[in-house]
């Protein structure tokens, strides 16, 4: 897939940006570097995904727009007009240790920042760490326009609280 020149740039130039971030945080060894998250808004993400697949990444500016389980639900870019159908770049989900805390119902139209790696559709479900929910089928993930997943270590909001809470044994 052929991406424009301006989205390249705008990869290029958060990678450099959040580099030199870390540099300055006084980092120097090249396997921190190395391991350094990436933020990314979940547009970018999705347009990336090849590329960015198995990197761990800080999702900014999201916005839940449904949730099909306590550990699995969809985001997309928080932004004023939203885009069109066909372009649309939605994110899955998954949290790896822990379900949501806060009900479904107060979550969904609500900005968060997620922290954890970036996966491929395939990927993630292949490593079934978090089970596939039933009701996301091969039809519904087309129509949601999701083209990215993310397993999930973190899911906050603007500010910080932590929206997650480790899952009880049964």
């Amino acid at each position: 897939m052929n991406y424009p020149p301006s989205v390249a740039a705008v990869v290029c130039l958060s990678m450099w940006l959040s580099a030199e971030a870390f540099g300055q945080s006084g980092h120097s060894s090249a396997t921190a570097r190395a391991n350094a998250a990436i933020s990314i808004r979940p547009d970018t993400l999705s347009a990336l995904i090849e590329e960015l697949a198995g990197y761990d990444v800080n999702i900014r500016h999201a916005r839940v727009v449904g949730i099909f389980s306590p550990r699995v639900l969809v985001v997309d870019t928080a932004v004023i007009l939203r885009p069109i159908l066909g372009h649309r770049d939605r994110v899955v989900v998954f949290i790896e240790n822990g379900a949501l805390r806060i009900p479904a119902s107060s979550l969904v139209g609500s900005a968060v920042r997620i922290s954890g790696t970036a996966r491929t559709l395939l990927g993630i479900q292949a490593t079934a760490e978090v089970p596939w929910p039933s009701a996301l089928r091969p039809e519904v993930v087309e129509r949601l326009e999701i083209r990215a997943a993310i397993m999930a270590t973190s899911v906050r909001t603007a500010e910080g609280v932590e929206l997650t809470a480790p899952e009880v044994p049964r």
